[in-house]
C-alpha cells in the first residue's frame, strides 16, 4: 500500500490521497461493529462516528487542490479500499488470534514480510543501488520503527480491558480515536513546526474531532 500511496500522491495530489487514506477508517469501524459481539452500536457511538468522518474530511480538505483526471481517480479508490481492508484485517486478526502476548510477534512478522518484499521488489526493478545509500537505510529504519510502534500499540489498545468494568475496548472506538488523533495532530504539527496555515474549515474539523473523541470515549462507559 505504500507504493499505492506514492503513486496516488503523484497522480492525484496529497489532499486527495490524505482523504482516501483517512476516510478508509469506515471499513474497520463497520467491520468491528458487525463482527465483534461486544462492539454495540449505540446512539452516542453512532454520533461520534459520524462526527469523526465529517471532521476528518474537514481537517484534510483543501479548496482548489483536488483536480484530478478520470484516469487518476481510480488510484484514490484503490487506496481507499486497500487501506480499509488492511485495517479490517488487523481488527480480524486481533479479535481471532492475537492476545497481548502475541502483539510484538504479530507486528514483527508484518514488518519482516514488508522488508523482504521490498528487497525482492528492488532486485527485480534493478534498483539495488538505492540500498547503498546510508540515508536510505537510516530513513527506512526510522520509518519502520514508527510503523512498528503504531501497529503494536494499536493491537494493545484493541486488546485493552477496563479493570473497573471488565469491558474490552471497542474496535470502532479505537480506530475512530486513533484516526482522528493522527489527522488533528498532523495539522497542528504542520502549523507549529512548518508554519502551515490551516483554513477555517480545517480548524472547524479539528474542533469537531475533539468533540467526536469525547463522544467515542464516553460511549465506552
Amino acid at each position: 500500500m505504500f507504493y499505492t500511496i506514492a503513486r496516488t500522491t503523484q497522480e492525484a495530489g496529497i489532499s486527495v490521497t490524505t482523504v482516501a487514506v483517512k476516510m478508509s477508517v469506515v471499513f474497520p469501524i463497520a467491520f468491528s461493529i458487525w463482527y465483534d459481539a461486544f462492539d454495540v452500536l449505540t446512539t452516542l457511538k453512532l454520533s461520534g462516528i459520524v462526527l469523526a468522518v465529517l471532521s476528518v474530511f474537514l481537517v484534510v480538505f483543501q479548496k482548489g487542490k483536488s483536480r484530478i483526471t478520470a484516469k487518476a481517480a481510480i488510484l484514490p479508490l484503490i487506496l481507499f479500499i486497500g487501506m480499509g481492508m488492511v485495517d479490517t484485517l488487523v481488527k480480524y486478526s486481533q479479535s481471532t488470534y492475537i492476545d497481548i502476548g502475541l502483539a510484538p510477534l504479530f507486528s514483527t512478522a508484518i514488518f519482516a514480510s514488508a522488508l523482504l518484499t521490498g528487497i525482492v521488489s528492488l532486485l527485480f526493478n534493478h534498483r539495488m543501488v538505492q540500498l547503498k545509500s546510508v540515508s536510505t537505510w537510516l530513513m527506512g529504519i526510522a520509518l519502520g520503527i514508527v510503523n512498528f510502534g503504531s501497529t503494536y500499540f494499536l493491537i494493545l489498545a484493541l486488546n485493552h480491558v477496563d479493570i473497573s468494568t471488565g469491558k474490552q475496548a471497542s474496535g470502532s472506538v479505537v480506530f475512530g480515536i486513533n484516526n482522528l488523533a493522527i489527522v488533528a495532530l498532523s495539522v497542528l504539527a504542520g502549523y507549529l513546526l512548518f508554519k502551515e496555515r490551516p483554513s477555517r474549515m480545517n480548524w472547524l474539523g479539528i474542533a469537531l474531532s475533539g468533540v467526536a473523541i469525547v463522544l467515542l470515549m464516553r460511549s465506552q462507559f
